[in-house]
């Protein structure tokens, strides 16, 4: 490795058709009918967990049911934004 410390651009498309990355998951339950239709409008920082609070409590109930599975596994899974 030439230079360790550079930093380039490198699309997250790319990178997993390289094979780099996995695939991103997409946390959705499709046939809930409380999923919201529309993403949600005027958005700050004090209503953020208001205003996405369906796909946060999504995300983490879909991180604890795949905990169980890796833990068995001797792993963790990886829960990003």
């Amino acid at each position: 490795m030439y230079f360790p410390w550079t930093v380039c651009d490198y699309p997250l498309a790319q990178a997993v058709e390289d094979r780099i990355v996995k695939a991103p998951l997409i946390v959705t339950k499709e046939d809930d009918p409380k999923q919201p239709k529309e993403d949600p409008d005027h958005v700050t920082a004090d209503n953020i967990g208001e205003k996405f609070g369906y796909w946060l409590r999504a995300a983490a109930t879909r991180w604890k049911e795949h905990e169980k599975v890796y833990k068995k596994l001797g792993t963790r899974p990886v829960l990003s934004s």
